[in-house]
């Protein structure tokens, strides 16, 4: 039987009929091993990317948060607020995040890494100005206006959301809730 990364169980959990998964129905689906599928599964539960929970003496369900986490309602956009399609980037970096991105080289080409930063970078500003936000929130206000060439939602969060995130929450400028819902805090 083959193995496969992590991408493939998210995707497969992303895409099964059901929001609730065992490792058997990921194994069937992918075509390798349960103990392989429950190994990755602990690593994305780790990274608070599944949950799961004991359904019985030996049975575990598994989820992954993006398809049981509700969407928030948002708020009215105030109405002296610019919208962000109309904000023009600065060349200064009084807010940081030049500074916070700086070590992180997404992408395998200068392109893809610009496109990847200017979306990590847009999440942040986005964060710190309405101060709490989940995966669906970026999407809804981000993906429009900064989605990478070639990269799926799932990846576009995974890749180029997500990591600006997590390290504003390492530098201590956000909180991530663990929900459910998965929540981002500016602090």
């Amino acid at each position: 039987m083959s193995e496969v990364d992590l991408d493939a169980i998210e995707d497969a959990m992303l895409r099964h009929r059901d929001p609730v998964v065992t490792t058997g129905d990921l194994a069937d689906e992918l075509g390798c091993s349960s103990r392989h599928v429950l190994n990755q599964l602990r690593i994305l539960e780790r990274t608070d990317d599944v949950g799961s929970k004991q359904v019985g003496a030996r049975a575990v369900a598994w989820w992954h948060v993006d398809r049981v986490t509700p969407p928030t309602m948002r708020p009215d956009e105030h109405p002296d607020q610019t919208a962000l399609d109309d904000a023009s980037e600065t060349s200064d970096d009084r807010d940081g995040f030049e500074d916070l991105l700086a070590d992180w080289t997404p992408g395998r080409t200068d392109a893809k890494r610009q496109e990847q930063r200017d979306a990590g970078r847009a999440a942040l500003r986005v964060l710190r100005d309405d101060g709490r936000m989940t995966r669906s929130d970026f999407e809804d206000e981000l993906l429009p206006a900064f989605a990478v060439e070639d990269q799926s939602k799932e990846t576009w969060w995974r890749k180029s959301v997500r990591p600006a995130l997590r390290l504003a929450v390492d530098d201590g400028r956000a909180v991530h809730h663990h929900g459910p819902p998965h929540e981002y805090e500016w602090v």
